[in-house]
């Protein structure tokens, strides 16, 4: 017989209905436990009183759990008979012809049956989560008791009846002064739990109370947190397979959000069922409930995922169900970590077992969290959540965190950072962010770089101050010890740097650099107070190594971050060069001007001196300086093309405050970062990336037009030869920002006489420790060598310069006589300033000073060659290309004459210039 369409729903709804009229409720937290004023002890304070009852209570109370257990399991095979159980059927089923199997899929058949399930669904995880009870206290401890009064408010019986009364020997309904009922519960408008225990009386006391009763909680006298993790595993799969099958949790009202929250707690639970103590459990039994437990964690989330993925969770439990999804979420993959490596032991298979299962929590916990974020109706409520979560102050944090203990915190925000980071900058290159998560952005990189500096709060002698482009003397940055002992706090530091480095990964390695003008200052405020004084921990490692402080528990995690934060500059790095090399130039990646110019100076004043003592600022300075350079300067009018050129050479040229640099000449920067922005002025590049510096003596007619501009056809051309036609402007390139930059380069070894336009300065502070004390550049032998060969492959390319302004068609006649002896005074020149900074740096060992000067008298040959070659070229100049110049042939002459007379004289000498030998001197007053 076929059961009719109505049947089958009457049967859901009956069997739903037992749990209220068959069983009572659960005693919960605030259930009161009255004491009997007739047994001895109510006035004396002995526990008589609470026992007799207690013991009556806590029968009924096991006696109804294994019935609501039995009622659970029949409604449960009620359900899945009819509702699970169709594809069974399905797989045995043919049609006449001999066709096709129908569709196997699991659909919700019976309609309007939803909330009754949820009713059945409630009261197995009601059950689940409720343990066996157990008497925590005996006769002879102090329990905790309160007064109450019942004169004014009469209490409403639940769960009692007549004979509950009777067997105490009263009646209630007569006199309200007699012994109260075994159980009563108070309706919450009338008696809220804070008042309840405004009368709270310390155990022990003698007052006598008149009409009033004596009680105490169920929480604080029974036990019920050890939980039936087999149970609740069965009660979880059949949760499962319901969900599966079509149900759906109410949208609204207290059912369905109670039982989204109890399946959250019971995921909490369970995976953290390891921190509670099972003494007097054997062993193997302890590791099997452990194993039970992680297993009952990871189906309630499968259950979640489930009602995730198909939009029916309800709305009240996406805040609260976000938050605990993040602590699920860092404490698996921190468990996860930590326990890599299973123990060879006979109890290794539970170990593995257990690991399997947190890592179903962990994936299971993301999963979910993305589907929340992904969807249009849940991610702001749920992007709310995660950024509660994330705003904490690790400052508050610290006593916690160097004593071991871990707050629940610290786990939401972790987790937090990981899920929001992942679904907002997505895993590159295979996985995209969530396009409805772009407008989250800049709050949440605000808040990144926020939460990283608060670590540093109190830590350090000054508080970490952010760049700023007013002030080029800001506070140095600096780290401190006591941060790096900071234990639990530097995983959530560690996040950040991941989440981080997603977004460079996305918009930056695999991407355009596509962000807004907001999000670019959000960024490089967040490297900058966030992530930039982790640059300084090898400085802090090696002092505490040579102190002997060192200690080991948590180095790899302070090396990891300080890994990571290299990697994300080097990154930076790669981006700035991809932008140089990119087809669309003279067009930035990064349109807006204000941003661009943030970016490249953060990066000059604050990151490359930081890098200095590890070796990879020149790297990551050459490639600002390359991409400083892409714009060009075409698009600049009314004097800009001016400003942008003397902000170059002034960011270039930035000095260290005081003694100490690295480079000739107390620089901050590498020569050879200031030999590229003195290229970018002067040198033109072709298609092939090829120094067309030659090539400005012969040309004199510019190639850039409108139309190949609009068409970016636009060679690279420098302003050198942008200027060339405009006799004006020219002058002004030379007179106030080429000249100055020459005799800055060229003034160290010696005093000149020309005057010129001074370009500003900018002065940079050296990284600090907390104590204060300054980083030290330590420069090897080969260092100094490097280091020497590329100030005099400036120098030379300083000089070469000088003879290209000489022959230029705009020139000025006043200006090439100052040329010409700039030229002089660099063939007979000393390198007094270098032989200083070779003293200065290498201090110790003579023989290596001797060694490094020998080389310094080979690039001081080499030097005075290209002087004497460019006066040469010069000097050829007025018979060929440039008649006009036959004034400048007198001072050239004298030129090479003071030349040749200060070699003969020196050639006898008995210094013989630094040791050149007669062979060197010849062909030096030949060359005159």
């Amino acid at each position: 017989a076929v059961i009719p369409e109505v049947l089958p729903a009457a049967m859901i709804r009956f069997a739903a209905s037992a749990i209220e009229t068959c069983v009572p409720p659960l005693r919960d937290t605030s259930t009161k436990i009255y004491w009997e004023p007739d047994k001895l002890g109510i006035s004396s304070g002995g526990n008589e009183a609470l026992f007799n009852s207690l013991g009556r209570h806590l029968h009924d109370e096991r006696r109804w759990l294994r019935r609501r257990k039995r009622l659970g399991d029949t409604q449960r095979d009620l359900a899945f008979s009819m509702f699970c159980g169709a594809s069974e059927i399905n797989d045995n089923y043919k049609s006449d012809s001999g066709g096709a199997r129908p569709n196997n899929k699991k659909e919700w058949t019976i309609p309007g049956v939803h909330e009754p399930v949820a009713v059945m669904l409630h009261s197995w995880l009601e059950t689940s989560l409720t343990g066996w009870p157990v008497v925590t206290v005996d006769e002879s401890d102090n329990v905790p008791f309160y007064f109450e009064s019942f004169e004014n408010d009469v209490p409403e019986f639940i769960g009692t009846d007549t004979n509950d009364i009777v067997s105490i020997g009263h009646e209630y309904k007569d006199d309200i002064n007699h012994a109260p009922p075994t159980e009563i519960v108070f309706p919450t408008d009338a008696f809220s739990p804070a008042d309840s225990r405004t009368d709270f009386v310390d155990p022990g006391s003698e007052m006598e109370y008149s009409n009033m009763r004596k009680y105490s909680l169920w929480e604080e006298i029974v036990d019920v947190s050890r939980v039936d993790w087999w149970y609740t595993l069965q009660v979880l799969r059949d949760c499962f397979d319901l969900a599966s099958a079509g149900w759906r949790p109410p949208p609204a009202g207290r059912i369905g959000e109670e039982i989204v929250l109890g399946l959250i707690k019971i995921a909490e639970d369970g995976l953290f069922e390891d921190s509670r103590s099972h003494h007097k459990l054997p062993e193997q039994q302890t590791q099997r409930e452990r194993l039970l437990a992680c297993s009952c964690a990871a189906e309630s989330l499968a259950t979640l995922k489930n009602l995730a993925s198909r939009n029916v969770l309800p709305g009240s439990t996406i805040t609260p169900l976000a938050s605990s999804l993040c602590r699920l979420l860092s404490a698996a993959e921190t468990d996860i970590s930590n326990n890599t490596e299973c123990k060879q032991t006979e109890d290794s298979v539970f170990d593995k077992g257990i690991s399997t299962q947190k890592t179903f929590v962990a994936s299971n916990s993301a999963e979910i969290l993305w589907m929340m974020l992904s969807n249009e109706s849940t991610c702001c409520q749920a992007s709310d959540s995660l950024l509660d979560a994330i705003d904490v102050d690790l400052s508050l944090n610290e006593a916690d965190s160097e004593n071991g203990n871990v707050d629940d915190s610290i786990y939401s925000a972790s987790g937090s950072i990981r899920a929001l980071s992942a679904a907002m900058f997505g895993d590159p290159p295979s996985v995209k962010g969530v396009p409805l998560l772009r407008f989250f952005w800049e709050p949440v990189i605000n808040l990144l770089g926020k939460v990283a500096s608060t670590i540093f709060r109190g830590s350090c002698n000054s508080l970490q101050v952010g760049f700023s482009l007013v002030d080029d003397q800001m506070n140095p940055i600096t780290l401190s010890k006591s941060v790096c002992r900071k234990k639990q706090l530097l995983v959530i530091v560690l996040e950040i740097v991941l989440a981080l480095r997603r977004l460079i990964d996305s918009e930056m390695v695999y991407g355009n650099g596509d962000l807004c003008p907001n999000e670019w200052m959000s960024l490089i405020k967040a490297l900058d107070v966030g992530l930039s004084p982790w640059l300084m921990y090898p400085a802090i490692f090696d002092e505490q190594f040579k102190a002997g402080k060192i200690q080991n528990i948590d180095q790899n995690l302070q090396q990891e971050i300080f890994a990571e934060v290299m990697i994300l500059f080097s990154q930076v790095q790669g981006f700035l060069l991809k932008c140089s090399q990119s087809k669309l130039r003279p067009f930035h990646h990064i349109a807006d001007d204000e941003c661009r110019e943030h970016l490249h100076k953060f990066l000059l004043r604050r990151i490359c001196p930081a890098l200095a003592r590890i070796g990879d600022a020149e790297s990551l300075a050459l490639a600002v300086m390359k991409s400083w350079c892409v714009v060009g300067y075409l698009p600049f009018r009314d004097g800009n093309w001016s400003k942008s050129a003397v902000d170059l050479l002034v960011e270039a040229n930035a000095s260290i405050l005081g003694s100490g640099s690295q480079y000739p000449g107390g620089y901050a920067h590498s020569p050879e970062v200031r030999l590229e922005a003195f290229k970018s002025l002067v040198d033109d590049y072709n298609d092939k990336g090829v120094s067309n510096l030659s090539a400005i003596d012969s040309e004199s007619v510019s190639t850039v037009t409108s139309a190949s501009f609009f068409h970016c056809d636009v060679p690279d051309l420098s302003l050198f030869s942008l200027t060339r036609n405009l006799r004006d402007l020219h002058l002004e390139l030379i007179q106030k920002i080429l000249l100055p930059q020459i005799i800055a380069i060229l003034e160290p070894n010696y005093k000149v006489s020309v005057q010129s336009h001074v370009l500003p300065k900018i002065h940079l502070l050296k990284p600090k420790t907390d104590s204060g004390k300054e980083i030290e550049f330590n420069a090897s032998v080969v260092d100094c060598l490097v280091i020497m060969e590329k100030e005099f492959r400036l120098r030379k390319f300083a000089v070469r310069v000088l003879g290209t302004l000489f022959r230029s068609v705009s020139g000025d006649g006043d200006n090439r006589c100052h040329f010409i002896e700039l030229l002089k005074l660099v063939a007979v020149s000393e390198p007094h300033s270098m032989e200083s900074w070779i003293d200065e740096t290498i201090k110790d060992d003579h023989n290596q000073t001797i060694l490094v000067k020998e080389r310094l008298i080979e690039e001081t040959y080499r030097l005075r060659l290209e002087a004497l070659r460019q006066m040469e070229l010069c000097l050829r100049a007025p018979f060929s290309e440039l008649p006009h110049t036959h004034g400048s042939v007198p001072i050239i002459l004298k030129a090479l004459g003071e030349t040749a007379s200060f070699f003969v004289k020196e050639k006898g000498s008995s210094s013989q210039s630094m040791g050149l030998g007669q062979y060197i001197m010849s062909l030096l007053t030949l060359a005159s």
